[in-house]
């Protein structure tokens, strides 16, 4: 009975154990206050079309780029949108930022930041701009104003607000009890734009697309008729939050029972799709997810950093940033939610017993060689700890009492081919005793070793004993002769001439491979009994660095090298080291240590984090200590590895993780030009003023430079991103073979102009995965040449002449075109009579085949994906004129520009969703990749084009081939 009991109790605390280490699939990163961003309070966000992500707070409006820029206005403007408490924000079709204030309603231009005030009406009602409640979007660029008093709507030819007469106003006197009926708290167009308007006070009444009544529901089914945020998730449910709790509607309009029940504990204050089937939900309490598919309800804990956590704190906002990232407005602060189903494990001194360690500062890691699930560990200081990996216990072990009080630290470890395990200390080699779980000091055949310092121990294949000892040096042991050699002296060739050595290895071949941290690397050769030097001074080795930290083979037998200025590699045909090196990313830090997952994706241990490095793919993805890291610091050679897990050491803890959970986001990245600077001979600086440059994420554009100017200045930014620690941008010059890649998301460059008078400079970008952008800005320079600036005038005048007759003589000069292109078809016929009939066919086929050739270049360029595609782009792209583009879609393919675009834009959606890699990605996020720059035009164009709404294509995917 005892022992059943016993055996629970240890079951139980398994459980609890594994449910503490168990990782939340979200991540939190704060905003404030080093970026920027003035108020604790974040009320609205919105994406623009470059990527930039808006900010709304308690204090102003702000733009996100990698760091907070508060949006500025101009003097005769100003205090205007400043220091004024923003309420909601909204995008037009335009890229026109719609601002809603407490008491006012502007517009932004995203790209000039430009402010206009919207007027309201004129009305002898007090108070009409005293509260606004909401600003929205909706179809066709409609823009409606929810207001304390009344529903306004925009009239976009005059910025004018009126009132809507689909809703009553405030101009009808009421009484004291109806007044409150007419506080709009906010407004929503579901996926078949009826627009739903809900009231404090007054119940929440729906519109259809014609502005007629649909339907209206108040306490008998909400159970209150005040409803302050409305929301429709993927699956076409409206979640409605009440004052306390929360209602959703299915698509039948009925309640959901459960719903009501899970929520009456908590202030709602908003909700956002997570993917298909879950929603995310604010409150006062902190996140809640509910997930529809099983009624799973839970609070969402951060994954990273233990110390940053919003739970018990207001939860006023969650918006969209990307794909799986959110951006979260509480009362503790402005945070990004990254979802991730990728998590670290950190042990360190700080964590709750029995999951401590000893101590932060990591010596050495090594797999126990006989029971895969322990782990034994060796901090610098503190001992020696046995990690069980299945458990997550941690146990200390402790030293013989007879040297307990000699041994101060730790510097390595070593297991030998008898499978005994010895640590290197500071007062000679000790052994443990795995019986009894006691260190004990070993003699070590007698090496004249016993009683300094061991940085390093290697046993290799042939029975030899390596020894790295402070004052010795590099000594190798033979048991089978009881004698040892010593290698380390500094004025004999073919010996190592220093004793500062940090690693050694032995490769598959048998080669023994010496790393120092000043020297370069050495290697055995038995024959001779002498070491071969590969370092810098060689030139012939190539080697980047002489500080070597760790040697790594992997599974097609390659030899890598861990340097002080990235990794190398070991070409045997050559016999030299060569840098690693790819024109997708940079590795110029310290690797400190290397391990291979069964994917083949390399984990480096480095000074800036963990690094993941993938050959096939040609991707780098970065890891930092706000993903759970210990640190960004790692120590080198501590690192091992077992079947499901790769552990890694630094300066203040240990880290595990599993590999195989990791899968590279497929996310664009963009990079935007926003500031260009030219610099003349003399210093001074230009500011170059170009509008259509600041709008690229993509394509080319042509820049004139006068001939002083000697360099150029960009500040470049990387969008799209909410972690902006991982994204990069890289540039070069026409003809440059490797690009270069900049550290930073949003930097500055300056650039020394070519001699030669035209040139071009190319720019893309990597998401914070390392998958690197297809689209590339090529920015074409030429300098114009002084004696032009004579011509300029006439030229001008010539060109004006020459458009407005163009224009003049555009219908008569088409008339002329089809004339001879039907003269030049039928040349051999000029003495016989064509039939009109002919001619037409002709005519119709030469057009239809141009349709064909149409469709292929874009099925082939994929120009559709471009969410700024327009008429004028495309036809820009194919190299042809506007009139005859129209001409081939009106004859050639029989439909309109858009719905050419649209179809192809669906497609790719469709595909998507049955690809099984974007299972993770929101139903938002893959459309906005395909091209859909709102959700409403997204479910309208998806539903004109297949004949249901895409959460039944969801569903169903095969049910528009039936």
């Amino acid at each position: 009975m005892k022992f059943r009991k016993l055996r629970y109790f240890i079951v139980l605390a398994f459980f609890i154990i594994s449910h503490e280490l168990c990782a939340s699939d979200y991540r939190f990163e704060s905003f404030q206050p080093s970026m920027g961003v003035s108020s604790n309070l974040c009320t609205a966000s919105i994406v623009d079309k470059l990527g930039f992500h808006w900010l709304g707070t308690n204090s102003g409006l702000y733009r996100y780029g990698v760091d907070v820029q508060k949006i500025s206005l101009p003097k005769s403007q100003n205090n205007l949108v400043n220091d004024i408490k923003i309420v909601a924000l909204d995008i037009d079709d335009e890229g026109f930022i719609w601002v809603g204030a407490k008491s006012a309603v502007f517009r932004v231009n995203s790209i000039s930041f430009q402010v206009e005030k919207i007027n309201f009406p004129e009305t002898s009602v007090p108070n009409l701009t005293s509260s606004i409640n909401d600003v929205l979007v909706g179809p066709n660029d409609s823009v409606y104003v929810a207001t304390r008093n009344g529903l306004l709507k925009c009239n976009r030819e005059k910025d004018k607000l009126y009132f809507d007469s689909r809703f009553p106003h405030i101009e009808k006197k009421r009484d004291s009890v109806s007044k409150s009926k007419r506080v709009i708290t906010d407004l929503m167009f579901d996926s078949l734009e009826r627009l739903w308007v809900s009231t404090d006070g007054g119940g929440v009444r729906v519109y259809n697309k014609s502005g007629a009544p649909f339907l209206t529901f108040d306490t008998q089914q909400l159970g209150s008729n005040s409803i302050f945020s409305m929301y429709e998730d993927f699956d076409q449910h409206v979640w409605l939050a009440k004052s306390r709790g929360a209602v959703c509607l299915d698509k039948s309009f009925t309640p959901l029972k459960n719903i009501e029940k899970l929520f009456s504990d908590f202030r709602i204050n908003c909700f956002y799709s997570d993917r298909v089937n879950d929603v995310l939900i604010g409150t006062d309490k902190g996140v809640f997810k509910y997930e529809s598919h099983n009624g799973h309800f839970s609070v969402i804990e951060n994954a990273g950093d233990k110390e940053l956590s919003i739970n018990n704190n207001g939860v006023i906002y969650i918006g969209g940033w990307a794909s799986n990232q959110f951006i979260i407005g509480s009362r503790l602060g402005v945070f990004g939610m990254i979802k991730t189903n990728f998590n670290f494990d950190t042990y360190s001194f700080n964590t709750p017993t029995p999951m401590s360690l000893s101590g932060n500062l990591l010596r050495a890691v090594v797999q126990d060689p006989r029971n895969r699930k322990y782990q034994w560990i060796a901090t610098y200081n503190d001992g020696v700890d046995l990690l069980n990996s299945r458990t997550s216990i941690i146990t200390p072990i402790p030293f013989d009492k007879k040297i307990s009080s000699s041994i101060t630290s730790l510097h390595c470890t070593m297991v030998d081919f008898h499978k005994n395990i010895f640590f290197g200390s500071n007062n000679g080699i000790l052994r443990l005793n795995k019986k009894e779980r006691v260190l004990y000091r070993s003699k070590f055949y007698g090496l004249p070793i016993s009683n300094e310092s061991i940085y390093a121990m290697l046993h290799s294949t042939s029975g030899d004993y390596w020894v790295v000892g402070m004052s010795s040096g590099l000594i190798r042991y033979n048991p089978q002769t009881h004698l040892f050699n010593s290698y380390c002296k500094s004025d004999e060739k073919g010996y190592i001439p220093t004793r500062n050595i940090k690693t050694l290895f032995q490769s598959s071949n048998g080669s023994i491979w010496v790393g120092t941290h000043i020297k370069g690397i050495y290697k055995y050769d038995s024959n001779q009994d002498l070491f071969t030097c590969y370092s810098t001074k060689n030139g012939s080795t190539n080697l980047v660095s002489d500080k070597i930290f760790c040697f790594y083979e992997d599974s097609r037998g390659v030899l890598w090298v861990g340097t002080g200025k990235g990794l190398a590699y070991y070409d045997p045909v050559n016999d030299s080291f060569k840098p690693f090196e790819s024109d997708r990313f940079a590795i110029n830090m310290l690797v400190l240590s290397i391990q291979e997952d069964s994917s083949g994706r390399m984990w480096l241990g480095t000074n800036d984090g963990i690094k993941c490095l993938d050959q096939e793919k040609e991707t780098c993805s970065e890891f930092f200590v706000q993903d759970g890291l210990q640190s960004n610091v790692f120590e080198y050679n501590v690192s091992t590895k077992n079947k499901n897990y790769i552990f890694m050491g630094g300066n203040n803890g240990l880290n595990r993780f599993d590999p195989s959970k990791f899968k590279t986001s497929k996310r664009d990245a963009k990079v935007v030009i926003t500031r260009v600077q030219c610099l003349d001979k003399e210093g001074n600086k230009t500011e170059f003023a170009n509008h259509h440059l600041y709008k690229m994420t993509g394509g080319y554009q042509n820049v004139q430079l006068s001939p002083e100017i000697e360099k150029i200045s960009l500040t470049l930014s990387v969008t799209n991103e909410f972690d902006q620690t991982k994204s990069h941008f890289a540039y070069k010059f026409e003809g440059d073979s490797l690009w270069t890649w900049n550290k930073d998301a949003t930097d500055k460059i300056t650039l020394e102009i070519p001699s030669e008078r035209k040139f071009s400079i190319y720019f893309k970008a990597s998401n914070s995965h390392g998958i690197v952008s297809k689209k590339k800005i090529v920015i074409h320079f030429f300098k114009a040449r002084s004696y032009m600036m004579l011509f300029l005038v006439p030229l001008i005048l010539i060109l004006v002449v020459t458009i407005v007759k163009y224009f003049l003589s555009r219908k008569s000069e088409r008339k002329i075109e089809v004339n001879t292109s039907v003269s030049n078809i039928f040349s051999p016929l000029q003495n016989t009579h064509v039939p009109s009939e002919v001619a037409e066919k002709a005519i119709e086929s030469e057009i239809e085949l141009e349709g064909k050739q149409i469709k292929e270049a874009l099925e082939k360029n994929m120009w559709y994906l471009d969410r700024n595609l327009n008429k004028h782009l495309f036809a820009h792209h194919l190299q042809i004129s506007m009139s005859h583009l129209s001409l081939v879609l009106r004859e050639g393919l029989k439909m309109s520009f858009n719905d050419l675009i649209n179809s192809y834009r669906v497609d790719e959606v469709k595909k998507r969703l049955k690809d099984p890699s974007f299972k993770d990605y929101t139903l938002l996020g893959i459309a906005e990749d395909c091209g859909f720059n709102s959700k409403t035009s997204f479910y309208r164009i998806f539903k004109k084009f297949t004949g249901i709404t895409p959460s039944e294509f969801i569903q169903d995917p095969n049910i528009d081939e039936e």
